[in-house]
């Protein structure tokens, strides 16, 4: 049974990792596998997304190079005209919710909730921009459409999860769409949209990938008279993609489920000057991925084969001041199927890449995960259809993973 709201986990959390000299590495040599120096830190990642499915995961700043996604800065009308700090995203994402702004090949969202049957909307706004701008036009050619002003926020979060996908030796373009391409290729090019650039893995019939940012503003409530009685900002659920990136500021509120103590974990929420702070969660797509490609292999305990649970979160609304974040949801290739991926992980899991990437992270404790702790395999919707998960990933695991997010976005717009 879900803990109460007083609940706590009283586990120790996932230790941070220090992201920044893996991040400079891939940024500069990224057709090369990570040395041999980064191995700790490929250890403590490991353990972490096997053991929790998340992780926080720092970088210095002032240790980045001229170039980097997380150093450039963008000015645009929509913010105003100030700068796009990562040093305090906060100031700028509040901008982005004045009743003037507008930003171009963004959506406005309002009228949201994931919870299963409910009418009710959670008391929160958000922006939402695609990396690939044919995805954002419905225009192939992203040399004559407008650029979002978002898309230097989206490269730079694309950045982060193209280090962890190098770093855990996770084979490219299959959990993640992304370039390959030597030093010194532009920012917006290496990070960013690559339709018609001619590249191995580039969809030239739709989107060269499906990744979708979505800036959120949540409002501030009443605090509650009962603590079990807290407002959800964001309903208990999992992410549906490969990965998830999230930055948020120090007002708090995200929590991740323990299993182990059937209670709810908050995530720290802590500023630095010169640190930026993410949090990275599995996705659905990813765990069952991992979990199908070992039973491809045999009997599912295949020995060296990692396996990252996908961790159920929520986000309380805040009751102090106005909370923010960035989310990036990292979603598959296109026209990738969860068969498909399947595929590719147990083909992957037979080459030294794949069998070196279990071979230095303890056996997580979590055991055997359900399909019904898969938020992909629940129906989300107002009607909230009753089937079986299992049932849901037999009729799903065959049509492409595009298909399938468009409906489960679908089931969680409300009216």
């Amino acid at each position: 049974m879900p803990s109460l709201l007083s609940d706590r986990c009283s586990c120790p959390g996932p230790p941070h990792v220090d992201l920044t000299e893996a991040y400079i590495a891939q940024h500069q040599a990224s057709s090369q596998p990570p040395p041999e120096s980064l191995r700790d830190c490929e250890r403590s990642l490991l353990s972490n997304l096997k053991e929790h499915g998340w992780s926080h995961v720092t970088v210095r700043l002032s240790d980045l190079p001229q170039g980097s996604p997380l150093v450039v800065s963008s000015a645009d009308d929509a913010m105003k005209d100030a700068k796009f700090q990562w040093k305090n995203p906060k100031e700028s994402i509040l901008r982005l919710f004045d009743d003037s702004a507008l930003i171009p090949n963004a959506t406005y969202r309002t009228s949201e909730s994931g919870a299963p049957g409910e009418s009710s909307v959670e008391p929160k706004k958000s922006w939402e921009s695609r990396r690939c701008t044919s995805y954002n036009n419905n225009n192939q050619n992203d040399e004559q459409s407008e650029a979002s002003p978002l898309d230097s926020v989206t490269n730079a979060l694309h950045s982060i999860i193209c280090t962890v996908n190098w770093l855990l030796h996770l084979p490219p373009n299959l959990l993640i769409a992304q370039r390959q391409d030597t030093p010194g290729t532009p920012t917006r090019h290496q990070y960013g949209c690559f339709c018609n650039k001619h590249q191995d893995g580039c969809n030239s019939h739709g989107p060269c990938n499906l990744d979708l940012l979505r800036v959120f503003h949540y409002d501030k409530v009443e605090p509650p008279k009962n603590q079990n009685d807290a407002i959800m900002g964001s309903s208990p659920h999992t992410d549906w993609g490969s990965f998830t990136v999230v930055w948020q500021d120090t007002v708090g509120g995200l929590q991740t489920y323990c299993r182990t103590c059937q209670a709810w974990r908050d995530v720290e929420a802590s500023f630095d000057d010169n640190l930026l702070r993410f949090v990275i969660h599995v996705g659905d797509a990813t765990s069952l991925a991992m979990n199908c490609g070992r039973e491809l292999l045999g009997d599912g305990e295949h020995p060296s084969s990692p396996f990252f649970p996908s961790p159920k979160h929520r986000v309380l609304s805040p009751v102090t001041e106005t909370r923010v974040s960035l989310v990036y949801f990292v979603y598959p290739s296109p026209g990738q199927s969860l068969e498909s991926l399947a595929s590719g992980v147990a083909s992957w899991l037979e080459t030294d890449q794949g069998k070196r990437g279990g071979a230095h992270a303890k056996t997580p404790s979590h055991g055997h995960i359900p399909y019904e702790h898969y938020y992909l395999l629940h129906d989300q919707s107002e009607s909230n259809r009753n089937r079986l998960p299992k049932d849901v990933y037999l009729e799903i695991c065959k049509r492409s993973m595009e298909q399938v997010f468009a409906e489960k976005w679908t089931q969680v717009q409300r009216s």
